[in-house]
């Protein structure tokens, strides 16, 4: 996909693995109550998501993927509706991922140019020749077909017609302000993600999601580490799943906490628990957060929403304002001395050095060997 002739996004998948069988439930095809299952099997491996700039492929977006797969299951012969007419499940253990402000912009342009472009349908070979319409006249037989449906489908038995579900094990994005990635702003993660969506015969939907963490961390150079974390999971979070509701954890049965224990198979608490029940009739939504950690700084808020959203500059005042704004990864001399910790480092008016310390008369740059590059407000090297 390409945009603008100059830059692109371009998907490399190296391995597919695919597999389909078939399989009979519950006995062979003799039997009535036998279902007649075809299991479709997908494995991906080594992903590759490059982002071009200026026709030149810059740096892989996606860092780590393992235990990437999809499942679908599709019943060929089911009299008795016992299983889901079609059932999909994706799984993903380990997704890690980085991103740039650049290549955030291009991903939205190369989405926004692709699915607004307008679609252009074929017309109809055996359309009408004498120019009359021939859905007029199956109005009245469709509309009665309808409803005699509808009235018959109600005394019907109900059953699982969809069933879609995904499992995400562990999921991390790292945001880097600038058009590279040597500037990093912030650090997403989410873990033990599930989701699971339902729907029956009688046009009724069930969406059921929980979130077992989910964490943002500030990564900007010169951040403390005590106030790196911005959102997070309290670490004192108390599993009040039991019906007793005892507090004294000395008053539940020590033989299965040991045995749980021993087994690893400890309940965590969800952070976040979200369901969902539509019908025609009404519609009901519950949502629990459990004690979630905010630390809110503004400067690092304003950083990530002008990340995802670039106009967000244009509500500042003034220009001082902005380069305010923009300057969120400054390197400040905290010391007589500074070491450059990375092989190759840049400076520009996002990321400025600020010298000023009344201890010191004399301030030393130790490069260690390595790379500085000096960039304008483009990002591009002088």
């Amino acid at each position: 996909m390409v945009i603008y002739g100059c830059s692109f996004l371009e998907l490399d998948v190296l391995y597919i693995t695919i597999q389909n069988e078939f399989q009979w439930i519950g006995g062979d095809k003799n039997e009535m109550g036998a279902v007649h299952l075809e299991i479709l099997t997908v494995t991906v491996k080594d992903i590759n998501l490059t982002i071009g700039m200026d026709m030149v492929r810059g740096e892989t977006i996606i860092q780590d993927v393992k235990g990437l797969s999809v499942e679908i299951h599709r019943s060929l012969r089911d009299l008795m509706h016992q299983l889901p007419v079609v059932e999909a499940a994706i799984k993903v253990d380990v997704l890690k991922a980085a991103l740039s402000n650049r290549e955030y912009e291009v991903i939205s342009e190369c989405a926004a140019s692709n699915f607004a472009e307008a679609p252009h349908i074929v017309p109809a070979l055996d359309g009408p020749r004498d120019g009359t319409s021939t859905s007029e006249s199956h109005v009245s037989a469709s509309s009665v077909s309808s409803g005699s449906i509808q009235d018959l489908s109600q005394d019907t038995e109900t059953w699982i017609a969809n069933k879609f579900s995904v499992s995400i094990n562990l999921v991390e994005l790292s945001l880097h302000s600038g058009s590279t990635r040597d500037s990093p702003l912030a650090s997403v993660q989410a873990s033990g993600a599930w989701l699971l969506y339902k729907s029956n015969t009688r046009e009724e939907s069930f969406l059921f999601a929980t979130l077992k963490g989910f964490s943002v961390f500030d990564d900007r150079e010169g951040t403390k580490d005590e106030l790196r974390l911005a959102i997070g999971k309290s670490a004192t979070v108390r599993d009040t799943s039991s019906a007793d509701g005892y507090d004294n954890p000395n008053e539940l049965d020590s033989g299965e906490r040991r045995i749980q224990k021993d087994l690893g198979l400890e309940p965590i608490p969800s952070m976040l628990i979200f369901d969902a029940i539509l019908r025609k009739s009404s519609s009901s939504v519950s949502v629990c957060v459990q004690r979630p950690k905010f630390l809110v700084a503004l400067d690092f808020l304003l950083a990530i929403v002008e990340f995802f959203v670039p106009s967000a500059r244009s509500l500042l005042s003034n220009d001082e304002d902005k380069d305010l704004l923009h300057m969120i990864s400054p390197v400040v001399f905290t010391d007589k001395v500074y070491y450059q910790e990375d092989s190759t480092f840049s400076l520009s008016p996002q990321k400025p050095l600020i010298v000023d310390n009344e201890k010191f008369e004399h301030f030393i740059y130790d490069g260690n060997g390595g790379k500085l590059y000096l960039r304008d407000r483009e990002g591009e090297i002088l």
